[in-house]
């Protein structure tokens, strides 16, 4: 009877293990397809966030930390793409097709404005240079030997003409880099806020917070805080605190969290006046 028993428990343990870890498998699978469910607009751990969260309740720590592992977001690439190269290709490689696109279009009309700012600057140099010669030049005159200025009152203002053109297109084309320059700022910052967002976002889906040191932290302090602040007891102010302290009544309080169900709470505890002999 013992050994059929032991064997009905081995056949058991042998179909139901396989049937379990199918389990696993179907939940895994069922999650990277969630989150690799992105659409022009949003990334798929936004679109299906709840979902994501209840099946991954299913799931042992370890397989939810693979799969934060497997697509957590690096920031390096995107943003040295959009630093050194730009028109979004880093935001592009992000999926962040919003912000990619204003940057693409973005550096396009920058790209444009100074090409065409640095060949006016050129054409302004040009006119200034020769109008310069006309108003200073010097003209020989091979038969009398002798050297004419030309100075008319239209060449004076031809020149202040071909001045204020270059200053303008001085002005012109550094302004179109100040804003270049400001907008790849832009650029380098969003593959940084995107990701941070992104990886946060992942880590709620999934359950596996990585704040629960900093929640510790704070509720540690604003339980110190309660200890100091609560009123002195009586055995605390009497001539014989070592009697008092075991008439009076102590509490302490601590935090209660749990990462995984993504809740937290407090734990109030009492101890009662000992008897004294």
């Amino acid at each position: 009877m013992t050994k059929l028993l032991m064997t009905l428990v081995l056949v058991f343990f042998s179909v139901s293990i396989p049937f379990f870890g199918q389990e696993d498998t179907n939940s895994l699978s069922e999650i990277a397809n969630l989150l690799e469910d992105d659409t022009f607009f949003n990334r798929g751990v936004s679109r299906n966030y709840e979902k994501i969260s209840e099946t991954a309740k299913t799931l042992p720590l370890e397989d939810r930390q693979m799969l934060y592992n497997h697509y957590e977001e690096d920031v390096t690439p995107p943003f040295l793409m959009n630093a050194l190269v730009g028109f979004g290709l880093g935001s592009f490689m992000q999926k962040n097709y919003i912000n990619a696109s204003i940057q693409a279009v973005g550096d396009t009309i920058f790209t444009i404005w100074i090409l065409n700012s640095v060949s006016t600057l050129l054409s302004a140099k040009d006119d200034l240079e020769g109008m310069r010669q006309s108003y200073y030049g010097y003209y020989n005159n091979y038969n009398n030997g002798i050297i004419t200025v030309r100075n008319t009152e239209l060449e004076q203002m031809q020149l202040r003409s071909a001045k204020d053109d270059y200053r303008t297109a001085i002005r012109d084309l550094t302004g179109a880099i100040i804003w270049w320059a400001l907008f790849r700022v832009y650029e380098c910052a969003t593959p940084i806020l995107f990701t941070r967002s992104y990886n946060k976002k992942l880590e709620g889906s999934l359950g596996i917070y990585n704040f629960t040191d900093k929640k510790e932290s704070i509720f540690s302090r604003a339980s110190r805080f309660i200890h100091e602040k609560r009123p002195q007891s009586n055995a605390e102010t009497s001539a014989e605190p070592a009697a008092e302290s075991a008439e009076s009544t102590e509490m302490s309080f601590s935090p209660i969290i749990n990462p995984i169900d993504q809740s937290y709470g407090f734990s109030l505890r009492f101890a009662l006046p000992t008897a004294r002999n």
